[in-house]
């Protein structure tokens, strides 16, 4: 996957395409409505948040924001493998570090039964910049599976996270993570 690294390159047309099919897609398969950000009846949309990749309320992690825990250094590791919940579909923009010497170093994504090509994120700290897009943003549909795995050069936890949307039904949207 290619990495944006100025934000002024930003893909809105890709995302923006992304984010049309599945929201027309969710309104299929649950049969209610769009109502955009803050919806009264039916579903809408959301920034990506950890809580948002939780399957039957059993999470990935033990907290609420975004963090890799790097058990092992130069081996993959999963740093979230889910089933998603059928009332949530997640589309994956890019994605963040906070720390100011990042130690991911990979990550390699599985969406939907299709493997993505690895990603070299450690650009990112020679770059320094804290934010990157992808070229081509994907989604990751409401009861799939949904694996990254992530390499790392040393050990400890990291301030890591995605950036993009969560296209939600009302319930899912209103509660607290």
């Amino acid at each position: 996957m290619v990495l944006l690294r100025n934000t002024d390159k930003k893909p809105d047309a890709a995302i923006e395409m992304l984010k049309q099919a599945v929201i027309s897609e969710a309104a299929g398969k649950w049969n209610e409505s769009f109502d955009n950000e803050y919806p009264k009846h039916g579903f809408g949309i959301a920034e990506l948040a950890p809580y948002h990749l939780q399957s039957g309320g059993a999470g990935w992690g033990n907290s609420n924001f975004w963090s890799v825990s790097i058990a092992a250094t130069t081996t993959w590791q999963d740093w979230i493998n889910i089933t998603m919940t059928d009332a949530v579909y997640a589309i994956n923009t890019g994605l963040f570090n906070r720390e100011a010497t990042p130690i991911t170093t990979h990550m390699r994504v599985r969406a939907g039964g299709e493997d993505m090509p690895t990603m070299n994120i450690e650009q990112m700290a020679t770059l320094d910049i804290a934010r990157v897009f992808y070229e081509k943003p994907y989604a990751v549909r409401a009861s799939d599976p949904y694996t990254v795995r992530v390499k790392a050069d040393n050990t400890g936890i990291e301030r890591l996270g995605l950036l993009g949307y969560a296209i939600a039904r009302r319930p899912y949207l209103i509660r607290e993570g």
